[in-house]
């Protein structure tokens, strides 16, 4: 009866644990602005590739919880509202499902922003924002739409592939429109959004399957996912 309950939960109607990411990313922005002090916070907690190569890395976390603009959080709760519901499904419910969904988007968040550091080495710039977290969900979100072993479809299906290549779209849009308004290229960020989405696209299974892991039983228990 679990079973066909999970089989048959409606895509409009999200988990909570899907919902919780965009919350955070909410709350987050919400004090952010309301401080009196946007430019300073981020400033303060974004990303500096020089710091992290001084040893400090407490940037590649707290980078993802800052932004410049309402609209670019805004933009990010959004997106998040789309693809974390569908990243979240991916994990059995419970425990697992809230550790799963947030531990994900944070480690694509990591890996988004050590490769934003590596094409950027020796230079004093700033990475701000959760759009390469975010980059991963939608990562992740592309393989639960082909439905294959474990709920999850092969990294080159044709809907993963169609994806991905949107994805690289529009960042290359939105990075024109940077340039456009008198920006450099790599003000946008992109390695980011690559690495971000990458990581997500590549590290799903092998996170669903972590979490899947049942002590007592001995074996990953896979349950069904919409």
């Amino acid at each position: 009866m679990a079973r066909e309950a999970i089989r048959r939960e409606p895509g409009f109607h999200p988990p909570l644990e899907g919902l919780a990411v965009p919350g955070l990313l909410l709350l987050a922005s919400s004090l952010q602005f309301l401080s009196g002090d946007v430019a300073g916070l981020y400033i303060r907690f974004g990303l500096d590739p020089l710091t992290v190569e001084a040893g400090h890395i407490g940037g590649l976390l707290t980078y993802m919880f800052v932004h410049q603009t309402v609209f670019h959080a805004a933009s990010m709760v959004l997106m998040s509202l789309v693809v974390a519901p569908p990243v979240a499904r991916l994990f059995e419910a419970g425990w697992r499902r809230w550790v799963g969904v947030f531990s994900f988007f944070i480690i694509c968040g990591v890996i988004a922003g050590a490769g934003f550091c590596a094409a950027h080495p020796h230079q004093n710039t700033l990475l701000i924002g959760s759009s390469g977290a975010v980059a991963g969900l939608f990562g992740g979100a592309a393989r639960s739409l082909v439905r294959g072993r474990a709920g999850l479809g092969p990294i080159l299906s044709p809907v993963a592939i169609f994806l991905a290549a949107a994805w690289g779209v529009i960042n290359l849009v939105a990075a024109g429109v940077s340039l456009g308004g008198g920006g450099q290229f790599n003000d946008y960020g992109w390695e980011a959004h690559a690495a971000g989405f990458l990581s997500g696209l590549l590290l799903i299974g092998p996170w669903k399957r972590v979490l899947s892991w049942h002590p007592r039983l001995g074996r990953r228990e896979e349950s069904p996912t919409v």
